[in-house]
């Protein structure tokens, strides 16, 4: 909708978007792309805390937890429950585990927490972690909700919205300031008007216009006109007149209570995420924010997460261009698997 009204004001545009995936920095580098932030370099291999190890697996291993994970995947493969498994079958399941962990050390040996994507696995996981998570939409209060209601009633309220018309100053300064005249005094014996609907700020913004020209626009009173309006270098002057201006209406309390309840979410992330920054700098002074997270984030074991290994081993056979029946006899004999005594 936004690039069609763009059209009807000024047709000389054509716009291409071009959308690319998502890449690590390496990739970037390689295409000619530069990264904004600073990359922290993790010159150690911090393996995050060991708990309940079942299986040593050169300097990392298997805790109970993620043993009984590889149970329950391989009984889903096998259309059991990990409580029927055999021996056998439970063997096989911590072979595969064992398989995981040696491709993971060896990956971090590689130099895995240095991936500029695997980074980012790790801060949004720990980030999370130490907000989203604390939060329980289902825990807030009536009270809490009406509270944050009214104290933000700009939020919570339908924008003010102008029905315009645009006209095009595109002829010499004489016929401009003609027009101008004209439209101020009979805009209706004007022929040239283009409609424009119903605007508001979001769509005059989403066009490029700035929010304070957007903003002056929007406020335009009904029959009124603007002054002209520099829109973009090299294009003609607009001007614009209101053929009827609604001013912003605040949305009944219970019609917003669930975007309130959005909101409350955002206002208490930010919150927990002020205050895990403020605990953090105590501890990794002079770190930048994302260094804080990381580190942070590695100390808690954020990259033990199922998903953060299964990508990191994933990178790491990318990198060696192998297959883990390739790699995985040589890395047994450096990262030797052994099981580990329970403790009395």
């Amino acid at each position: 909708m936004k690039y069609f009204l763009l059209e009807r004001i000024i047709t000389a545009f054509a716009i291409t978007v071009i959308c690319l995936p998502a890449k690590s920095a390496d990739a970037r580098k390689q295409s000619g792309g530069a990264t904004t932030q600073k990359q922290t370099i993790i010159k150690d291999i911090p393996q995050g805390p060991m708990k309940n190890l079942l299986i040593k697996v050169g300097p990392g291993g298997i805790s109970k937890d993620e043993l009984d994970f590889y149970y329950l995947r391989f009984a889903n493969k096998a259309g059991k429950t990990p409580d029927t498994l055999s021996p056998e079958e439970k063997k096989k399941a911590g072979e595969e585990g064992i398989n995981d962990e040696t491709l993971f050390q060896a990956a971090l040996a590689e130099g895995a927490f240095n991936d500029n994507y695997i980074q980012s696995l790790i801060i949004s996981q720990y980030k999370s972690s130490e907000t989203n998570s604390k939060i329980d939409p289902k825990s807030f209060t009536e009270a809490e909700l009406e509270a944050h209601y009214k104290a933000h009633p700009e939020e919570f309220s339908e924008p003010a919205t102008n029905h315009l018309k645009s006209l095009k100053l595109d002829g010499t300064q004489q016929d401009n300031e003609k027009k101008i005249k004209l439209a101020k005094t009979k805009p209706d014996s004007i022929q040239e008007w283009s409609d424009l609907g119903w605007m508001d700020k979001e769509k005059f913004t989403s066009m490029g216009f700035y929010p304070a020209v957007a903003e002056k626009l929007i406020k335009i009173k009904t029959g009124q006109c603007s002054e002209p309006i520099d829109f973009m270098r090299g294009t003609p002057k607009l001007l614009f007149y209101s053929v009827e201006a609604k001013e912003s209406t605040p949305i009944p309390y219970e019609q917003a209570k669930g975007k309130v309840k959005f909101s409350l979410v955002s206002q208490k992330q930010k919150e927990l995420t002020s205050g895990l920054m403020q605990k953090l700098a105590q501890t990794y002074k002079g770190a930048s924010e994302d260094e804080l997270l990381l580190r942070a984030g590695l100390a808690s074991g954020c990259q033990r997460y199922i998903s953060t290994r299964q990508y990191v081993i994933n990178w790491f056979l990318a990198k060696k261009k192998a297959t883990r029946e390739q790699l995985l006899p040589e890395l047994k004999k450096k990262y030797p698997a052994s099981t580990v005594s329970p403790a009395k």
